[in-house]
């Protein structure tokens, strides 16, 4: 009989479902496989973790929810791309379920932004610092129209993080779009005056100032009182 995997043990009968899951995702770790890397089939991984084919079928089905493999006709089970899919849904539902979520939102964006937008004043590029004024531009000319600028907003700190080259910043920044997005919203319709409204978009503006400048210093700064005003204006919300 052919020697199992060292990383696909068989399993205790009453272990199945998401021990299934567990021991799959492990695999994937142990084994280091890339993005496009296959797995076994469903009849070699009944055979390897001594499960029912449906229990197998359970455990790809959960890898393939959480995001990180796809399932094609003819080909199985294959190793996906980094997305943020799965965290990006999680956060907006958050946002509809948990008390004080927007504060805990803003608390989480600004521990993770100030160092992406650190990072991007030091790393970007040109077509980088060209996508940062585009927008911020947009932004400027959508104040008025509060759904719009919230989608602008979103995309602004995406693109941010593409500046600073680190892809799990932009992964991270990525997921919480949606959320960044609602609480944008929110954000704008919180602020009913003019100055308070304008005061927003300037400090976009100081940020992506000296994110161009490459001033990485004054980027974490503005982006840190960027998030503070914010923070503030749901608390008084």
């Amino acid at each position: 009989m052919e020697p199992l995997s060292p990383t696909l043990r068989r399993l205790d009968n009453a272990t199945l479902g998401d021990r299934a899951s567990a021991a799959l995702l492990e695999h994937i770790r142990a084994e280091q496989l890339q993005p496009g890397s296959s797995l076994p089939s469903e009849a070699r991984l009944t055979e390897l973790l001594g499960v029912s084919r449906p229990v197998v079928r359970e455990a790809l089905r959960n890898l393939r929810g959480l995001g990180i493999i796809e399932i094609f006709n003819g080909r199985g089970a294959v190793v996906r791309e980094l997305s943020p899919t799965s965290l990006e849904v999680f956060f907006a539902h958050a946002l509809q379920t948990i008390d004080n979520s927007l504060i805990d939102l803003m608390e989480l964006r600004a521990g993770l932004e100030c160092e992406a937008a650190a990072l991007a004043a030091a790393r970007h590029g040109a077509a980088d610092a060209a996508e940062l004024q585009r927008l911020v531009g947009e932004m400027r000319e959508a104040l008025g129209e509060a759904e719009r600028y919230s989608r602008l907003d979103a995309e602004l700190h995406v693109a941010i993080a593409r500046a600073g080259g680190n892809p799990l910043y932009l992964h991270m920044v990525q997921s919480i779009r949606t959320a960044m997005q609602e609480a944008s919203l929110r954000g704008m319709q919180l602020r009913v005056g003019r100055e308070e409204v304008a005061a927003v978009q300037q400090m976009h503006e100081a940020i992506v100032g000296r994110i161009v400048a490459r001033d990485s210093d004054g980027a974490f700064r503005e982006m840190k009182r960027h998030m503070q005003m914010a923070t503030e204006a749901f608390r008084r919300g």
